[in-house]
């Protein structure tokens, strides 16, 4: 049986909030609204750990790719990074209690970043670069941190 939830997800949100502020609780579809409360922390978080995976494939640029690339590219993948600084730190300010995630986060936003910068620099060897981020968070986040 389609629910309003399965056929029209917007009507569904604007009833459920009706629900909520008139103090409602009979009418409200209590499986589905936990899903989506789920579902809003779910995104928060890998909108963090989206900045993070970017802030960290540039600096795999900066500090791995071939010189010439680097030479060529530095000032675009050091504005991509100061960009994202601030967004990541926005998120984070905004939803404190993922700062105790930011390590496990980093950690995942990595071995993203790392392949794609092998995806997309073909001429780098994987064992170029590390297996691990080369990097502390303090690092990644720091304004004005970029490898040598």
């Amino acid at each position: 049986m389609n629910t309003l939830y399965d056929t029209d997800l917007y009507a569904w949100s604007q009833e459920q909030a009706h629900l909520l502020r008139t103090l409602q609780p009979a009418g409200l579809d209590w499986e589905h609204l936990a899903e989506e409360i789920d579902d809003v922390g779910s995104s928060v978080e890998a909108a963090v750990e989206s900045h993070l995976q970017r802030i960290v494939e540039h600096l795999l640029k900066l500090a791995y790719a071939p010189a010439y690339l680097v030479t060529d590219n530095r000032r675009g993948w050091q504005r991509s990074i100061a960009a994202q600084r601030p967004q990541l730190a926005k998120k984070v300010r905004k939803n404190p209690s993922l700062e105790c995630k930011l390590e496990e986060l980093l950690a995942d936003a990595y071995g993203t970043a790392r392949l794609d910068v092998l995806t997309r620099l073909p001429e780098l060897e994987e064992e170029a670069l590390p297996e691990t981020c080369p990097w502390t968070l303090d690092e990644v986040r720091r304004e004005g941190f970029y490898p040598v």
